[in-house]
């Protein structure tokens, strides 16, 4: 793990075929980003 829990210490790849279908509320903020970030976020896989 790195420092910063939301920044991998690996690169990944993007992940194809997938499609967010329901980001949870509530949302929590980082402190780097001013966006928030959903505390679950569901996706369907699209063959």
């Amino acid at each position: 793990m790195g420092e910063d829990p939301f920044i991998s210490p690996v690169s990944l790849e993007e992940l194809e075929h997938y499609k967010l279908v329901h980001p949870s509320d509530p949302e929590i903020l980082t402190r780097k980003k001013v966006e928030p970030i959903p505390y679950v976020k569901i996706f369907e896989y699209l063959p």
